[in-house]
């Protein structure tokens, strides 16, 4: 549908609605007699080159195979963070609110491969941010309808500490996020004149907050990373962005959502394209060459699992490559090499679609290509099951662990995972 869509757009770029109604009502006979049937025939031949779609799970002797499961809050930090700063925010005790931020950004502080700065900026503006992830984010909203609390104590601890970078980041961000609720994630045409004004006013107010900062100048990256992420949705030229992100990289190289920002605005469905996403990503990588190919995933990340064409450019050796990265930059967090597995299943799992790839090539024999990226994954990286990051039922997860480990079982080891002391594999007994 994706392939279909990006076809539909080159030949009619956002036209009109009443020019692409009428240019819907004359195709509407092609579509009948000819487009829909040739998509059925595609669908059904899709779903039976599927096939049996479950994991082929090696046979397990009782013992042999253990896998450590816990949840997020009994490994991570997040939590413990954000219910302190949330008691800081609600109660306005602002100054030591910054100086806990200042702290966490001065060292880059990070936890489940984000930056602490995020959870404290997450935490100011917790009413808005549970609001809005309750809502559909296509429908565009009435200012009526939006809480203005959270921003409201941002605006008033904002003239009080005017010169403060983090505290203008966090209100900053928190009018750019209010600015894509009023307008919608519809496409452009279909936003109503009171979507467009309301996203205009909030976004003005953002660039207005951050105006008095030079990024280049500043030493807080939440505040360089705040500004890209204003300056993408505000549409600067594309020099101007550049540069901000490149003040990102150059303060914290490991801004993986940064990153995945990037590539997203970077997808033609914003006026980018594919080589465009592909040069960007490796200019990344090699603007961060410390960390081997970390950024080329992290940008992919961002949209392989948005834009099927994306599939056609990535690098699967390089993107397993970049993964494995990651995950060491981290330090093997458990929640984060958790969540870039499922990242990974997600893109090479198996999709029946109506319509084909991009050219001769099918679309899931170019995502079986990334397959052995999750298995690099699992038997390098990971070492628990967390629960809550997972999508899949805990017996699926335990099929995938144990099927990366097939060569190792069918030998007769014993292999043990565990959070606290990793992989353990033992030799079988000699006979």
């Amino acid at each position: 549908m994706q392939y279909l869509a990006r076809q539909y757009e080159i030949l009619f770029p956002r036209l009109p609605y009443l020019v692409r109604l009428a240019l819907n009502l004359m195709l509407l006979p092609i579509i009948l007699v000819w487009a829909m049937p040739r998509a059925l025939w595609r669908l059904s031949k899709a779903h039976s080159s599927i096939g049996d779609t479950g994991i082929p799970v090696p046979e397990v002797e009782d013992g042999q195979f253990e896998l450590d499961t816990k949840t997020r809050d009994e490994i991570a930090h997040e939590p413990a963070a954000m219910f302190r700063m949330r008691g800081l925010a609600g109660t306005e005790k602002w100054p030591a609110f910054l100086t806990q931020m200042a702290r966490w950004d001065a060292v880059n502080a990070s936890v489940e491969g984000q930056p602490l700065t995020y959870v404290g900026t997450r935490a100011a503006r917790w009413a808005q941010l549970t609001f809005l992830e309750e809502n559909d984010d296509c429908y565009g909203m009435a200012a009526s309808e939006l809480p203005l609390a959270s921003i409201e104590k941002l605006e008033m601890a904002f003239a009080e500490h005017h010169r403060d970078p983090r505290l203008a980041a966090m209100l900053a961000r928190a009018h750019e996020e209010m600015a894509w609720a009023r307008r919608g994630g519809d496409y452009a045409d279909a936003v109503t004149s009171d979507g467009w004004h309301g996203f205009e006013m909030h976004l003005e107010r953002a660039n207005e907050v951050l105006a008095d900062f030079d990024v280049q100048k500043e030493t807080s990256f939440l505040l360089a990373s705040v500004t890209h992420t204003v300056a993408l949705s505000s549409e600067w030229e594309d020099a101007a962005c550049d540069a901000v992100f490149q003040r990102c990289l150059a303060l914290n190289p490991r801004c993986w959502v940064t990153m995945r920002e990037r590539a997203f605005h970077l997808l033609p469905r914003w006026g980018g394209d594919y080589e465009r996403l592909e040069i960007a990503a490796r200019q990344a990588m090699a603007d961060t060459s410390e960390l081997g190919a970390a950024a080329y995933a992290a940008f992919y990340l961002g949209v392989l699992d948005r834009d099927e064409g994306t599939l056609f450019y990535c690098d699967p050796a390089l993107f397993a490559e970049g993964l494995a990265d990651m995950a060491t930059a981290e330090q093997d967090d458990q929640v984060f090499v958790n969540g870039l597995i499922e990242a990974v299943i997600g893109i090479v799992t198996p999709t029946a679609s109506l319509f084909g790839g991009s050219g001769d090539v099918d679309i899931n024999e170019r995502r079986a290509a990334f397959g052995n990226a999750a298995d690099a994954l699992l038997k390098d990286h990971f070492h628990c099951h967390v629960t809550d990051v997972w999508t899949s039922a805990p017996q699926e997860v335990w099929n995938i662990v144990a099927t990366a480990y097939a060569t190792e079982l069918e030998a007769g080891c014993t292999i043990r995972l565990t959070h606290a002391g990793g992989a353990q594999i033992t030799q079988p007994a000699p006979e």
